[in-house]
C-alpha cells in the first residue's frame, strides 16, 4: 500500500544539479564558439583581403596592364581616333615648311562614322587647308569628301602665277577655271565601289568583267573574314606580348586620357608575332585571290610572297624608333589604350605625334547626296568644255571686240548656237 509513497522519497537526490548551478558550462561554451566564428569572419576577411591584395598587384604590374591594354584594343572592331601629325622641314631648301594633319572622329548627321582629317600645309609663307572626309560601309563601299579644295588651289595659283603676264592678263579665266571644274568635285561626297566601276568600264568582255567582280568578293570575304578574328589576333599578341611598358618619368600632363607610360618594344617577341600573324593571315584566303586576279590577263600578275622575319631587322627598325609614351585607362582587371604620342628631330625633319583612341559603337550610313564617282569624270569633262568656251569668248572680247559681237552671246558670254562648233579648240585652252 505505501509503495507508491516511499519510491519518490527515495529518489529526492534528483534535486542535487541545483547546488552546481553556478557552473555555467553551456554558456562558456556557447562564447567560446561565437568567438571562433568572429575569428573564422576575420580570417576570411584578411584572406580575401590578401587574395585581392595580390590579386591588385598582379593586375596593376606593368606587364599585365599592357598585355590587358594591347589585346583590348587588337580585339576592339570600332576605335574612334583624333589627334594630330606634324611633321616642319628644318632646311630651306624647299619652300614647303610645314605639314599639319587634324584627325577627327566627326559625327555626320546621324552617321557617326564620318572620320575626316584636315591637312594643313604651309608653302612659300602660305597656309592652305583641305579637308579629306571618308565613310566606309560593311560592303567596303568607300565614300570621300574633299571640301576647301577649290580656295586652296586658288590661292596656289595665285601664289605660282602672280608674277607670269598671262596670269595678271587672263586672271579671271584661271578663277572661272578653278569655280567650273575644282568646283565640280569640291564638298561633294563621291561614292567609289568597284563592281560599279566595272560595269562602267568600256572596252572589257563581259566574261572579264565577271573574273574581276569574283576576284574583289574573293578579297572582300577575305576582309570580312579578318574583322572577325580579332579575338583570335589578340590571342597571339597574348603569346608573344612585344610591348613593355614603364611609369612615365617626363614632365608632361595627360588629363583624363589615365596614367602614362613610356613604351618600349621587345625585338624577340615582335619578330615571333610577325611571323605567327604571318601564318595567320595566309589562312584568309588572299592567295587564292590573287589567283583569280592573275587569270585575269597575261600582262597581270600577283604574287602573295611572304618571307621569315629575321629577329636582327627587328632590332634595326626598333632603334630607329623615337622614344613613345602610351596612356591607359583602367580598373582592376580590364585596361585600355587611351592614346599614344612621340616627337621625333633630325638634321632635316622635326614632328610629333598625339593620337587618342575610344572605343564605341558607331552608326554607318551612305551620307546623303553621294554621287556615283562614275559621273565625276563626265562632270569635270562637261564643266572644263563649258570653260573653254566661255573663256574663248571673254579672250576674243579684250582682243577682237567685233569678232566677239558676232560670234559670242554677251549676256553668257557663250558662243552662239550656230558658232558654237568652232569654239572645241579654243585660244583659252591654249592658257593651261
Amino acid at each position: 500500500m505505501d509503495t507508491p509513497e516511499t519510491t519518490p522519497k527515495a529518489e529526492a537526490p534528483a534535486e542535487a544539479p541545483k547546488t552546481e548551478a553556478p557552473v555555467e558550462a553551456p554558456k562558456a561554451e556557447k562564447k567560446g564558439k561565437k568567438g571562433l566564428v568572429i575569428g573564422c569572419v576575420v580570417g576570411a576577411v584578411a584572406l580575401v583581403g590578401g587574395g585581392l591584395g595580390i590579386a591588385y598587384a598582379v593586375s596593376s604590374s606593368p606587364e599585365n596592364i599592357a598585355l590587358s591594354a594591347i589585346s583590348d584594343f587588337i580585339s576592339s572592331k570600332n576605335i574612334a581616333v583624333d589627334g594630330t601629325i606634324e611633321i616642319s622641314a628644318k632646311t630651306k631648301t624647299s619652300d614647303l615648311s610645314n605639314v599639319k594633319i587634324t584627325l577627327s572622329n566627326e559625327k555626320s548627321g546621324s552617321n557617326e562614322a564620318n572620320t575626316s582629317a584636315t591637312i594643313s600645309v604651309n608653302f612659300g609663307g602660305k597656309e592652305y587647308n583641305i579637308k579629306l572626309g571618308s565613310v566606309v560601309l560593311k560592303d567596303y563601299t568607300l565614300y570621300v569628301q574633299v571640301d576647301g579644295l577649290k580656295d586652296a588651289v586658288k590661292d596656289a595659283v595665285k601664289a605660282l602665277g602672280s608674277s607670269a603676264s598671262s596670269y595678271q592678263e587672263y586672271a579671271d579665266l584661271y578663277e572661272d577655271l578653278i569655280n567650273d571644274v575644282v568646283g565640280e568635285i569640291d564638298g561633294v561626297w563621291w561614292k567609289i565601289s568597284v563592281p560599279e566601276l566595272v560595269d562602267e568600264i568600256d572596252g572589257i568582255e563581259d566574261e572579264q568583267r565577271s573574273q574581276i567582280k569574283e576576284a574583289y568578293n574573293c578579297f572582300i570575304g577575305a576582309a570580312d573574314k579578318a574583322s572577325n578574328m580579332n579575338d583570335d589576333y589578340a590571342k597571339i599578341y597574348k603569346d608573344n606580348a612585344f610591348v613593355k611598358i614603364a611609369k612615365h618619368d617626363g614632365s608632361e600632363t595627360f588629363a583624363g586620357k589615365g596614367t602614362a607610360y613610356d613604351l618600349t618594344i621587345d625585338a624577340a617577341k615582335l619578330t615571333s608575332y610577325s611571323n605567327a600573324m604571318t601564318e595567320s593571315v595566309k589562312s584568309l584566303g588572299i592567295e587564292d585571290c590573287m589567283n583569280k586576279i592573275n587569270g585575269l590577263s597575261d600582262n597581270v600578275s600577283a604574287n602573295l610572297t611572304t618571307e621569315e622575319v629575321k629577329q636582327e631587322d627587328v632590332e634595326k627598325a626598333i632603334e630607329s624608333l623615337p622614344e613613345i609614351v602610351v596612356t591607359i585607362d583602367g580598373g582592376l582587371f580590364s585596361h585600355s589604350l587611351t592614346g599614344i604620342y612621340t616627337s621625333f628631330d633630325s638634321a632635316a625633319y622635326a614632328g610629333k605625334v598625339e593620337l587618342t583612341f575610344k572605343k564605341e559603337n558607331a552608326t554607318v550610313k551612305e551620307p546623303e547626296g553621294a554621287k556615283k564617282v562614275t559621273e565625276l569624270y563626265d562632270n569635270v569633262m562637261a564643266a572644263y568644255e563649258n570653260w573653254q568656251k566661255t573663256a574663248t569668248c571673254k579672250v576674243m572680247k579684250k582682243q577682237y571686240p567685233s569678232y566677239y559681237t558676232t560670234y559670242c552671246d554677251a549676256s553668257t558670254n557663250l558662243p552662239k548656237p550656230e558658232y558654237e562648233k568652232y569654239f572645241t579648240d579654243s585660244q583659252a585652252s591654249l592658257l593651261i
